[in-house]
């Protein structure tokens, strides 16, 4: 219901027919319709996940973040919260925020013989996980180690109905300084795929 409306209808009937009462609250409605709609733009911004193009580029201009053209404002959004959320004292309750904004419970932090573990939790591609370790080991203390858990990794887009089947497990390098474990799988799928580097680490 626009202002004017809501203005009139507190009005007795008499009144709301009246051409000079009508036009001073149409003019009244339309300033009162302006401030709502500029007081919807700023209340979603307050928020990382509603913010809009031009809030995430003034924060990116701000936390000097270079984004990717091939970013969707989403992942940029998700970049702008980790990196705010990391604005503090080392701690795995800090490393804890930075991997909540990507998956809300999806990553658990541990500290493990000395060095911080990741976890994946059953259920959880990580998608973009290179943007997300970037971050942790920007906020980790950098004499700490980390190794990784039950992580499957996508990067690009993945449509796809069909029947993984996994068969026996090959140890290959890794691109994080550790030893990982992939399993070798056999995709059978019907339908549209895009994908690189789909992993699984254990």
């Amino acid at each position: 219901m626009k202002a004017k409306e809501y203005t009139l209808k507190a009005l007795n009937s008499i009144y709301r027919s009246d051409p000079w009462v009508q036009q001073l609250y149409n003019a009244a409605g339309i300033y009162a319709d302006n401030i709502s709609e500029v007081l919807d733009v700023v209340f979603s911004n307050y928020f990382f996940d509603t913010a809009d193009l031009n809030t995430v580029k003034r924060f990116e201009r701000e936390m000097s973040i270079i984004p990717l053209s091939t970013q969707s404002i989403e992942e940029r959004r998700k970049i702008i919260e980790s990196k705010w959320k990391a604005n503090g004292k080392a701690s795995i309750a800090l490393l804890q925020s930075v991997a909540d904004a990507w998956y809300k419970d999806g990553i658990v932090i541990d500290f493990v013989d000395g060095k911080l573990l990741y976890e994946v939790q059953s259920g959880y591609i990580m998608l973009n996980l290179k943007y997300i370790v970037e971050l942790l080991n920007e906020k980790k203390p950098a004499h700490l180690g980390y190794f990784f858990r039950n992580i499957m990794s996508a990067e690009g887009k993945i449509r796809v109905a069909g029947v993984v089947s996994c068969g026996n497990t090959t140890n290959i390098p890794a691109d994080l300084d550790i030893s990982i474990e992939i399993d070798d799988s056999v995709v059978s799928a019907v339908g549209f795929v895009r994908l690189c580097n789909l992993i699984e680490i254990r």
